[in-house]
């Protein structure tokens, strides 16, 4: 480990510690106040997806799995004008991958999307052609889930 991350650790650890005591007394407070509040905070990701995380964690241990990546975290275009790209951008900036299976160094190993009832097979078409024209590999995985 690097000098850097060495002296970085203690205080990350003192930081996030600090967070969860600040997380926890917020919580306590602001449970009266929900009701009001025009936003909640709610799980990040799915019943089905938290599953699949962690029987994905198990089944790769040694890969780094980023779930609810947007697109616009791994994804750059190039080769047009500046209109032609912030266009084309456009078409994928708000898409979402379920995982983003990485290596150690954060080079993209694949992604992987859950099939499940919300899927919608046009705009999934959509999200696998921009990853395919990008070199990822997209993954899927039927998933049944009953409703919420």
């Amino acid at each position: 480990m690097s000098s850097f991350a060495n002296s970085l650790v203690p205080n990350l650890i003192g930081i996030v510690a600090i967070l969860i005591v600040i997380s926890s007394i917020k919580s306590l407070l602001s449970s009266k106040r929900k009701g009001n509040s025009r936003f909640i905070s709610k799980h990040p990701l799915t019943a089905p997806e938290q599953e699949f995380y962690f029987i994905l964690s198990e089944a790769v241990p040694d890969l780094l799995i980023l779930p609810q990546v947007a697109f616009s975290r791994f994804l750059e275009t190039q080769g047009g004008n500046d209109k032609e790209n912030f266009s084309l951008f456009a078409t994928a900036r708000q898409k979402v991958v379920d995982y983003l299976i990485c290596d150690k160094s954060f080079n993209i190993i694949c992604a992987i999307e859950l099939d499940d009832r919300t899927h919608n097979r046009h705009k999934d078409s959509k999200r696998d052609a921009i990853l395919k024209e990008s070199g990822i590999t997209c993954l899927r995985f039927k998933v049944n889930n009953s409703p919420p």
